[in-house]
């Protein structure tokens, strides 16, 4: 079991990271668990393939990019033990990755990730409401590793280390950084990442962390006409869709610039919606530094919990 968490309410990167991880730990088999965080039920959803058609309300945003981008078995429910269990007995599962699972502590990990937002690392200091910390600092002591994410976009790294060090001296540190890697559109069109910074644009997101996506885009050299932020995991309804698409068009808009999780939550009609603009929404990995020895380490604790090792596995010294 390994566990992409955060102590801090808001986007950290955790699915990107995860999407990462998947692809990286093909070889043990890897599976998802997840809440499901924004759907409209509560009940245990099962995808053994990872490919199943099944409507967004059911499932999530977070799954649908699963679903869409790694095609390995998922699991979906609050109790995440028992949707593992059952997942167990319908998929050949090596390796579970918890995604947001360092408050999750009803399920054994074997490994735990921590990920720092590097523009806002601590929460404020103060836990929730106050704050944007979900439980104290002191909670870091459980991490095995940190990935400190949005690192280039930062000046403070040093600091940000010296804090982590002082309540977890021996987890090792790594920095990641957000790759904008194309565009898509929802007739399956893709552009490079740099290719629509000539056009007039509008963006929109429903993000924790919405300053993470008008970042990405500046940094493709996209100056949009208008910036629109929701709430996160926001559904979008045609109500909405149709005032954006209207207040766009008069704008002078040529396009429409979203992320992949919010592509997950726009309403079947947005295409005949927004006609004659088209959406684009923006592909995004991860870098990490030292990822190699990151993966080593995880892959050592697969080892030890009686996963055999593939051929191809790093193991350190």
């Amino acid at each position: 079991m390994i566990s992409i968490g955060n102590i801090t309410a808001g986007g950290t990167g955790k699915t990107p990271v995860t999407l990462e991880l998947l692809r990286d730990l093909t070889p043990f088999r890897p599976a998802v668990l997840t809440r499901g965080h924004g759907r409209n039920t509560r009940k245990i959803v099962l995808l053994p393939r990872g490919d199943e058609k099944v409507p967004v309300e059911t499932t999530g945003d977070e799954a649908q990019l699963y679903i869409r981008s790694a095609r390995v078995p998922i699991g979906i429910g609050p109790e995440r033990a028992d949707t593992g269990a059952r997942l167990l007995r319908e998929a050949d599962v090596g390796v579970f990755l918890l995604d947001d699972g360092l408050q999750h502590v009803q399920l054994h990990r074997d490994f735990d990730l921590v990920l720092i937002d590097a523009l806002r690392p601590f929460g404020g200091g103060y836990l929730l409401p106050l704050g944007r910390l979900r439980e104290p600092l002191e909670s870091l002591a459980r991490a095995d590793a940190f990935l400190i994410t949005r690192s280039r976009a930062a000046a403070n790294l040093p600091a940000i280390v010296t804090t982590l060090r002082r309540y977890n001296p021996e987890a090792p540190v790594y920095f990641a950084w957000l790759e904008n890697r194309r565009w898509t559109n929802l007739q399956g069109e893709t552009v490079d990442a740099g290719e629509l910074s000539g056009l007039k644009s509008v963006a929109f997101c429903g993000l924790g962390n919405p300053e993470s996506f008008w970042r990405s885009i500046a940094n493709v050299g996209i100056c949009p006409l208008d910036r629109h932020s929701y709430g996160d995991h926001h559904r979008y309804t045609p109500n909405e869709l149709r005032r954006l698409a209207r207040h766009s068009r008069e704008a002078g808009a040529e396009v429409l610039l979203t992320t992949a999780k919010d592509a997950m939550n726009l309403c079947p009609e947005f295409e005949a919606v927004a006609d004659p603009l088209k959406v684009y929404w923006l592909e995004i990995g991860i870098g990490i530094d030292r990822r190699e020895d990151l993966l080593a380490r995880i892959e050592r604790k697969i080892a030890a919990s009686g996963n055999p090792l593939p051929r191809s596995g790093v193991i350190l010294p």
